[in-house]
């Protein structure tokens, strides 16, 4: 290997990495795109390329300088750079890492900001008044054309150097309207600045503290003239959306070898489940060992899918999201809060897996009718349990016919089977050969599926915002944290990502536990939260772990905050009744059983909660959207909360005892922001009774 790191460098950021890889005797080769770039890191013990690159070019690059990983740290404005690089790295299947910028939030009230140079343009021209503008040469010319009065309003500071100056002079800037300075600048030397162009605006790019926009904020302050920041672009977090025309398709068998294949490659992957799903969601971490997002358009909003989905994607390389049902199967029997709708939200390039079993041609007019139904982010398909032989004859006609590519194909294979039982799949932990399973789909989905088509595919995505993540970055460290238990084994695994997220950022550590096996609960803890799952079947375990049932009775009497759902509603109860009659008791906290059914429950699927009455976690009349599954029934389902379903049905449910609320509803947070803020709020409470 030629180099151990390739740093696609030209910023102060990139002189630390390089500085950092140097202390740990790395061969380096920075790659800059202008000259001044290489003579900045002159005096390192470097190789350096200069010169600006296509996607091609930097493969040729890598391809003659082979190396380790690659570590991109160029301006957090330098989107095309960063999007050029990283897919020359996944065609390579080279590692590939951003260094981010850190961002600042400015609290000033004159502070306005826009998208871009062409927002911020028209921004000037509602105002009058000189500008300052410190956005650098690459958009002097812009600004010229655009800004009313432009020649004598406008004023520029730039690099002290004669590429940066001759450019403002080609742009039509007057000579004494420009001012060639080197960083860094202080605040006093933005103040001379605004005084000496009597500025009533200037105007910065988003460069964070190392490009010095704090001191200019504060000097805006000082001077009491406006601010205009252009917000950085957001990055284009390449993705796909795998889709089925229906249940039972393969979607999950094809995605999961799609991402073994992919972290098998080197790539950092962020997978998302649709819909309310539990055990999908823990079959992607096994593989990608990144926590599985889920995407719910019937909890979420689309503004919200757009955020969570920013929120994560912008940390990896590359993102998969697994659909639900088929692709426009939504509430009751319509298309609304369906994948399809996650994919129109999101705006995420969409492939169609479809199950080719038994049919040849008539693939062709299914497939028109799930691309052409609606306006969709339809890019591709994949035809699942496939022979290579039908595949090579259907692929050109499919692309000639319906102008839409065929991404792969995806044979059966009876050895690369995940079981199945009541509540869905069987979860990542009981499946002994899980891991040969999964190489398996891996290997198969590395061999029939075109992986670079599909990364280029979803490199076609459109950008997305991160509002959300930069609200939540807020509220961290603002308050002494507690420890909530959350039960985590073989009987209790269902568990939203998101929802233990969320109980973080409200300021919970979570300590997790075994009902099954540990003897107590963990020590210092001050709330419990047990989720669903498969009580079930570990129900001997359960009810004999008599020590775990004390330890858990003790807190509950002495004012402990629980949260059971589901699974964990049912080990609250006092009995748990199979289906051939046998009992065995669970924790009598809640004073009803539970019997097991063979068949789902009539309350099955998504379902809204209006609060009856004021519990610790909620008052009266509050309204939260939930979900139900569960092959069991209740014999007195608590009088809380107002359970209704989209189809008029209603009924009562929900256990408030004390400071525990247990019931069959499996919450999201995102949606009820204001049960994890009750459950953290009572478990410091609970803290504040101890000490």
């Amino acid at each position: 290997m030629k180099y151990d790191v390739i740093v696609i460098a030209g910023t102060t950021e990139s002189r630390e990495v390089i500085v950092r890889q140097l202390k740990e005797k790395k061969k380096i080769l920075a790659c800059v795109a202008t000259k001044l770039g290489a003579e900045m890191l002159a005096d390192y013990d470097i190789d350096i390329h200069a010169g600006r690159l296509d996607e091609d070019g930097f493969v040729k690059l890598f391809t003659e300088n082979p190396c380790g990983k690659i570590v991109d740290a160029t301006h957090p404005f330098a989107r095309i750079v960063t999007e050029t690089v990283r897919a020359a790295a996944a065609r390579l299947q080279i590692p590939y890492e951003r260094y981010e910028r850190q961002e600042l939030t400015y609290d000033y009230e004159r502070l306005f900001s826009v998208a871009d140079a062409g927002e911020a343009a028209a921004w000037l021209n509602e105002r009058d008044g000189n500008v300052l503008l410190t956005t650098g040469v690459n958009t002097a010319s812009l600004y010229m054309e655009r800004v009313k009065d432009a020649r004598e309003r406008l004023f520029i500071r730039v690099l002290d150097n004669e590429s940066s100056l001759e450019g403002c002079r080609k742009a039509g800037y007057p000579d004494e309207h420009v001012f060639g300075k080197m960083p860094p600048f202080t605040v006093e030397d933005n103040l001379r600045l605004i005084r000496e162009t009597k500025a009533s605006v200037m105007v910065s790019k988003d460069s964070g503290k190392t490009g010095g926009v704090d001191v200019k904020v504060e000097a805006c302050r000082r001077a009491g003239i406006d601010f205009l920041l252009i917000r950085r672009p957001a990055p284009k977090m390449p993705r796909v959306l795998l889709a089925g025309a229906n249940s039972g398709c393969g979607k999950t068998s094809v995605t999961c070898g799609i991402l073994k294949a992919l972290t098998d490659r080197g790539v950092k992957i962020q997978s998302y489940k649709c819909g309310p799903d539990y055990i999908d969601p823990m079959l992607h971490g096994h593989i990608t060992g990144r926590d599985c997002r889920n995407l719910d358009p019937f909890f979420s909003t689309g503004e919200e899918l757009r955020s969570l989905v920013a929120k994560d994607s912008r940390q990896v390389e590359f993102s998969v999201a697994e659909g639900v049902m088929g692709y426009y199967d939504g509430v009751g029997v319509t298309c609304e809060k369906s994948t399809y709708t996650v994919s129109e939200e999101t705006k995420t390039p969409t492939i169609l897996i479809i199950n080719g079993k038994g049919m040849s041609h008539t693939m062709i007019p299914l497939i028109k009718g799930l691309a052409e139904y609606r306006d969709n982010p339809v890019r591709g398909v994949i035809l699942n349990r496939c022979s290579r032989p039908m595949y090579e004859r259907m692929k050109p006609l499919i692309e000639e016919e319906l102008g839409i590519l065929v991404v792969g194909y995806f044979p059966e294979n009876k050895d690369a089977h995940i079981g199945s039982r009541h509540l869905g799949l069987m979860t990542a932990a009981e499946i002994e050969n899980l891991d040969e399973v999964i190489s398996l789909l891996g290997k198969m989905a590395e061999e029939s599926i075109d992986l670079d088509l599909l990364m280029k595919i979803g490199r076609e995505a459109p950008a997305l915002p991160d509002k959300m993540e930069k609200e939540i970055q807020k509220e961290k460290g603002q308050k002494e944290r507690i420890k909530i238990a959350v039960a985590w084994d073989k009987a209790f695994c269902f568990y939203y990502a998101q929802n233990l997220d969320i109980l973080r950022e409200k300021g919970a550590d979570l300590v997790y536990f075994s009902p099954v096996e540990d003897e107590r609960l963990p020590e210092d803890v001050s709330g419990i939260y047990i989720g669903g799952g498969y009580p079930e079947t570990y129900r001997k375990e359960l009810s004999e772990n008599l020590s775990m049932k004390a330890s858990i009775h003790q807190a509950a009497e002495s004012g402990m905050p629980i949260l059971a759902e589901c699974g964990g509603f049912m080990y609250t109860c006092e009995n748990l009744i199979e289906t051939d009659g046998t009992s065995v008791p669970m924790l009598g906290l809640v004073p009803t059983d539970v019997e097991m059914t063979r068949k789902l429950s009539g309350e099955f699927g998504y379902v809204t909660m209006e609060a009856l009455k004021d519990t610790p976690f909620f008052k009266k009349g509050t309204k939260i959207r939930a979900h139900e599954f569960h092959y069991s029934k209740a014999a007195e389902r608590g009088d809380v909360c107002l359970m209704s379903k989209t189809t008029g049905r209603n009924w009562q449910g929900v256990y408030s005892v004390g400071n525990l609320l247990a019931g069959y509803p499996h919450l999201y947070f995102h949606n009820c922001p204001q049960v994890a803020e009750s459950f953290v709020r009572l478990a410091e409470e609970y803290k504040g009774t101890c000490e």
